[in-house]
């Protein structure tokens, strides 16, 4: 298993090409900016993108959905629904797109 944490998208990227191509059974976990970038990431051989900053907002949420009374099982639940969904529910809806 190979885990990427670059701060530059095109390093990153570079390195996801380099390692899917070098190496094609072996899974690739890549940290993201947002979700333009994890999607480029999945293009380019990641097994996992992880958009930081919707990642940190699902955990603010986690927390806070916690605090008023739900329990930490129901709060992991909807945030993993979230990622398995591919972001998609908070994805904001553009006209034209």
């Amino acid at each position: 298993m190979i885990l990427i944490t670059i701060d530059d998208a095109d390093i990153a990227l570079q390195a996801v090409s380099f390692l899917r191509s070098s190496y094609p059974r072996v899974p690739i976990i890549a940290r993201a900016r947002d979700l333009e970038q994890s999607a480029k990431l999945l293009e380019s051989g990641a097994t996992q993108a992880y958009p930081e900053a919707v990642e940190a907002s699902l955990r603010l949420g986690a927390a806070t959905l916690e605090m008023v009374g739900a329990s930490h099982d129901n709060a992991e639940l909807l945030i993993q629904g979230v990622r398995d969904a591919g972001y998609k529910p908070i994805q904001e809806e553009t006209p034209g797109r």
